[in-house]
């Protein structure tokens, strides 16, 4: 999958925003806007909330980075 900007998200961030953050249920606003647009052409906002969202997953389950490689 190409990236658009790849400066924008670190690789663990965009592969966890591709495998994981878009196959979730959650029904967040931005998390809607974000799935409408498949990941790509994202606003400042949505940006952070991804980034965010990585960083507090990464915490609950800190060996998780090891099946995404």
């Amino acid at each position: 999958m190409p990236r658009k900007n790849p400066l924008l998200f670190g690789r663990d961030e965009y592969k966890y925003l591709h495998k994981v953050l878009l196959l979730t249920q959650s029904q967040s606003k931005y998390l809607k806007s974000i799935k409408t647009k498949n990941g790509m052409s994202l606003e400042p906002k949505e940006i952070e909330f991804v980034k965010r969202k990585f960083e507090e997953w990464k915490v609950d389950n800190p060996n998780a980075l090891v099946w995404m490689n």
